[in-house]
């Protein structure tokens, strides 16, 4: 009993922290949802969001990989991806399998960005900042912290969809429900409803797992979020060298890159 009341408070901490920062009332947003917006500025936002999906992948090959003792996260792992591929569909009534990809590509278009402008985006410091975020989550914390972190990202997405960018598709920019251009954000919200239920639920299962073997070290811990999943926040070891990121934001911090203001010498040349 005491398990199932812990997991419960975890599930809810999760929920908690996905809705304190819930990307349904950033300025961006926001202002899409009050139609202040040209449709080309979400054209972008869901080029780079393509682009950060393909680099995120290679998280979820690593978490894959580490999860060879665990069943349970392992099959969701392949069920989210064979979705996110167009393989199958959502277990919902009336879904067929999408290519996600595809998804995103026909919104672009739609948006006054062809494919070739999509294909040379050139990914924000912000964006590249998530991927590496979530292939270093994946790589160093433990599996219920990574299933955490994937359910606080993607369960914002309904709320998201729902209540700010499908309304504003419909009241300001001419695309009712069901609308084929848009179609990435009704199908795909359905799908990261089912991908956050199943991360959310492995998150708690794999914290019951470890909460009678590891001995939390937050003060105070047995009610922690951070505590309950074993997080250990632990400095680079010896001698292992820290790690750059974006060699094309190495460029710009270090003012070589094509938008740094040149360098002058003493005569000002």
């Amino acid at each position: 009993m005491a398990t199932g009341t812990h997991a419960r408070s975890i599930a809810d901490d999760i929920v908690a922290i996905r809705e304190r920062w819930h990307t349904k009332r950033h300025p961006f947003f926001q202002a899409f949802g009050e139609g202040q917006l040209p449709l080309r500025a979400l054209g972008v936002y869901m080029a780079m969001h393509g682009k950060f999906v393909r680099r995120a992948l290679s998280s979820f090959g690593i978490l894959y990989a580490r999860t060879s003792q665990h069943d349970d996260i392992r099959k969701s792992i392949v069920e989210n991806l064979s979705e996110e591929e167009g393989f199958k569909a959502i277990p919902q009534e009336g879904h067929v399998p999408h290519d996600h990809n595809e998804l995103i590509r026909r919104f672009c278009r739609a948006a006054g960005l062809p494919d070739g402008e999509v294909h040379t985006l050139k990914m924000t410091p912000a964006w590249w900042a998530r991927s590496l975020h979530y292939y270093q989550t994946a790589v160093e914390e433990p599996l219920g912290v990574v299933l955490a972190m994937q359910t606080t990202q993607e369960g914002q997405q309904p709320a998201l969809n729902s209540e700010v960018i499908l309304p504003a598709f419909a009241r300001h920019y001419g695309y009712p429900a069901g609308s084929p251009e848009i179609e990435f954000f009704t199908e795909h919200a359905a799908a990261d409803v089912e991908h956050s239920r199943r991360q959310a639920g492995r998150a708690r299962g794999d914290a019951s797992r470890h909460r009678a073997a590891a001995r939390p070290r937050a003060r105070g811990g047995g009610g922690s979020l951070h505590a309950a999943l074993v997080v250990h926040h632990r400095p680079l070891p010896p001698r292992v060298p820290r790690r750059e990121g974006d060699p094309a934001t190495r460029r710009r911090l270090s003012g070589r890159d094509r938008f740094a203001e040149p360098r002058r010498g003493k005569s000002g040349r």
